[in-house]
């Protein structure tokens, strides 16, 4: 599966290896039914935050320049710079966000 093209949105390395993690992750405990059904969550909350870059939150476990943005289990992590929604990883809600690397491409 590739990831979701939408012209204002940029996925950097880490977010999509994060997106191959989950859907691997996914098909391994529940079947590629629940694969193909986290996948299109996936691709329509990224959709909605390229659309509606303003919809995502501040959170006290990210740089003020980051929002967050919940989709099912998982946090899209971003920041919008010159009209473009950067999205630096997509991190399942349970995780210590400081300790992942933010990168905007």
């Amino acid at each position: 599966m590739s990831s979701p093209t939408i012209s204002n949105l940029n996925l950097s390395l880490p977010a999509r290896a994060d997106i191959r993690d989950i859907l691997l992750y996914t098909y391994q405990q529940f079947g590629v039914r629940q694969q193909e059904a986290y996948y299109a969550a996936l691709c329509d909350g990224l959709e909605t935050i390229a659309t509606n870059p303003d919809l995502g939150h501040s959170r006290p476990d990210l740089p003020a320049s980051f929002k967050a943005y919940t989709i099912r289990k998982h946090v899209v992590v971003y920041k919008v710079k010159h009209g473009t929604v950067n999205v630096a990883r997509i991190l399942h809600g349970t995780m210590n966000f400081p300790t992942h690397k933010l990168e905007e491409s």
